[in-house]
């Protein structure tokens, strides 16, 4: 099924043999910035609500830009085509207008999704 980047939903309920996969990337460790502080409540709290949607999670603390990138590229590579959905929740500091921070610098909201476009 295709998906624009538009839409605002579609169909789930598909007869497939997974709900999805999570992927949380939680940066609360900055080696220049201050720590986010609660971090961790917060993805206990993702990875109960998403788990118990039927989602495989997996959270991925304190990345670097680097490690961000070969994340993505291995989730771009990996067979999902049994999973209904893919979800990936970013929890880090940000900066207008389209910044997020990695453990060891910047990078761009865009770089998340850009290599599941094409």
């Amino acid at each position: 099924m295709t998906v624009e980047p538009d839409d605002d939903e579609y169909p789930m309920g598909l007869p497939h043999l997974r709900r999805g996969v999570a992927v949380i990337f939680n940066n609360d460790r900055f080696n220049s910035e201050p720590e986010r502080n609660g971090s961790a409540a917060d993805v206990r709290a993702l990875e109960r609500s998403l788990s118990s949607l039927g989602f495989e999670v997996d959270v991925h603390p304190n990345l670097t830009r680097s490690e961000i990138a070969d994340e993505l590229d291995k989730l771009v590579n990996a067979d999902l085509d049994d999973c209904e959905c893919f979800c990936l929740a970013v929890l880090t500091h940000g900066e207008a207008p389209e910044l997020l921070h990695a453990y060891d610098g910047v990078y761009r909201q865009s770089e998340l999704w850009t290599p599941f476009t094409g």
